[in-house]
Order: C-alpha cells, then sequence, then structure tokens
C-alpha cells in the first residue's frame, strides 16, 4: 500500500498545488515502478529456479529410463522363447519355463507439482512450460504402461509357477504372454519417445547455460 501525505505547508495558490500534485503523482509511479521492478523480479528469479529444478527432474528421470529401455529387448525375448514353448513349436527340449523379469523405472513428478503448484509455469514461455507438460504427461502415460505390464508379469508368472504349465496353444498362458508382448512394445514404444522429448529438453538448458539463446 502506498501512503500520499498532506503537505506539510497549506497550499495557497494554484501553482502550489500544482507543484504538490505533481509531487505526489511521481512520487506514486516511482513507488508503483519499483514495485513492479520487484515483482517481475520475484517471478524471473521463480520461472528460472522452477526451470532448473525441473531440467534436474527430467535428468534424474531419463537416467532412470535408461536401464528399463536397455533390459526390454531381453524381455521381449524371453517372452517369445517361452509363446514359442507353450504353442508346442520349441525345438529346445532342455527349456524350462520360468519366471519373466521385469525391470521397471520410478519417475519423478515433485518438481513438476510444485512448479503448478507455486504457480512457476504462468511466468515461463509458453512454448517451453508446453514442453515440460508434453514430458510429464507421456511419462505419466509410461508409469501406468508400467504398471499394466507388472500386473501381466504377476499374473504369468503366477501361471509358470504352478505345476500344471500345458503346453498347448489354448492355454491362458498362452494369451498372458501374448498379452505382455503386446504391452512391453507398447512400453518400449512410449520409453523412446518419452527419452528423445527428455533429450531435446535438457539440449535446450545446456543450450542456455551457455549462453546462445537469451535467458
Amino acid at each position: 500500500m502506498i501512503d500520499v501525505h498532506p503537505p506539510h505547508e497549506p497550499v495557497t495558490s494554484v501553482n502550489g498545488f500544482l507543484m504538490h500534485l505533481l509531487t505526489i503523482t511521481i512520487g506514486v509511479l516511482i513507488a508503483l515502478g519499483l514495485e513492479a521492478i520487484v515483482e517481475w523480479r520475484h517471478h524471473t528469479i521463480l520461472e528460472r529456479v522452477a526451470a532448473l529444478n525441473l531440467t534436474a527432474e527430467i535428468l534424474s528421470n531419463q537416467r532412470d529410463l535408461a536401464p528399463v529401455l536397455q533390459a526390454l529387448p531381453e524381455e521381449e525375448r524371453q517372452c517369445r522363447r517361452l509363446l514359442t514353448f507353450l504353442q508346442h513349436e520349441s525345438t529346445d527340449t532342455a527349456y524350462q519355463p520360468s519366471p519373466i523379469g521385469m525391470k521397471i523405472g520410478s519417475p519423478e513428478d515433485a518438481s513438476w507439482r510444485t512448479a503448478g503448484a507455486t504457480g512457476a509455469l504462468g511466468y515461463m514461455d509458453y512454448v517451453r512450460a508446453q514442453k515440460f507438460a508434453a514430458a510429464y504427461e507421456l511419462q505419466n502415460k509410461l508409469d501406468a504402461q508400467q504398471d499394466r505390464a507388472m500386473q501381466l508379469v504377476q499374473t504369468l508368472d503366477a501361471l509358470i509357477s504352478d505345476s500344471q504349465v500345458h503346453n498347448t496353444k489354448a492355454t491362458v498362458e498362452v494369451v498372458a504372454v501374448e498379452s505382455l508382448l503386446t504391452q512391453l512394445q507398447l512400453l518400449r514404444d512410449l520409453g523412446t519417445e518419452l527419452d528423445r522429448r527428455y533429450a531435446l529438453i535438457l539440449q535446450v538448458q545446456q543450450i542456455e547455460v551457455r549462453g546462445d539463446v537469451p535467458q
């Protein structure tokens, strides 16, 4: 709040009144300008801190995603091998069905939620905020996809652990393996696209740190 004080001496002329009015106007404008600068500076710092936190979180999530993507080809290979056995097409007489392991990641979104709660996203460049939003939206889809695949793995492992594993095409085991293969392929597609979006965001941040793009 801006306090406007009355003149210390009575105003006895038009010129005095105008001078006093001008003084008040200039003072108010200066005060409003300083307040706006402080507010702008606060918003700028809030936006930059949020951007740095989001970038650090995305870097951590990208590192967490890497082993998940690396493990997928072997997980798919195990599924196909099991499927071949269950469909009575395997020539490997030594092969015995065994539980399928699955590597999962735990992507974080604490910085994203904090940026939304503090309003920092509202001060961020629209295109940049959209890139962050798209990455975290895809990250949520990946997380849900992991849950679906893991549920199938657990179901399949329970079936495989059963002593009554049937070696025929018409079994629930075949359906479970085929479903798991589909889920793993979807997980691979989502993970690959998410990794690409992570890389683009991190690349932009590196350019800004070098000063090639105005802050």
